[in-house]
């Protein structure tokens, strides 16, 4: 698994700074590249401009401006590519109703999360697998 992530573009949207930094330090040991925004505006902006070389999109739902949520709702109605979204939140997913999270995002993991098993949601949206959204 590992190895094939290391051939992978993701692009990481996360509004503190610090979960930011530090998170996608760890991603870019990795994978290939990895580009980060600091908001759900901000990762539109930058889907928009590096989607066609984009593998995954790793957002949290809870931001400022726009939500992960929003994001993503934006990216699957404006862009025909079906780039896999995984959501991170610190909350349940029943918060955001299971049918706008099964909608919108490939897999969902509750904060804190581990590596492990958000490099597994990965490994498996890219296979086109979908996730468990409300473990």
């Amino acid at each position: 698994m590992i190895k094939d992530l290391q051939k992978l573009n993701i692009l990481y949207v996360e509004d503190d700074d610090f979960i930011r930094e530090h998170t996608s330090s760890l991603l870019k040991s990795i994978f290939k590249d990895v580009l980060t925004a600091k908001d759900g505006s901000e990762g539109i902006d930058t889907y928009k401009k590096h989607h066609n070389r984009l593998d995954a999109i790793i957002t949290d739902i809870n931001m400022p401006k726009i939500s992960g949520l929003d994001m993503a709702k934006r990216i699957r109605k404006n862009c025909k590519q079906k780039t896999p979204i995984i959501a991170v939140s610190a909350y349940d997913c029943d918060d955001y109703g299971i049918t706008e999270i099964s909608k919108n995002f490939a897999h969902y993991l509750r904060k804190p999360i581990q590596i492990k098993d958000l490099l597994t949601s990965i490994d498996k949206a890219i296979k086109g697998e979908v996730g468990d959204y409300c473990k």
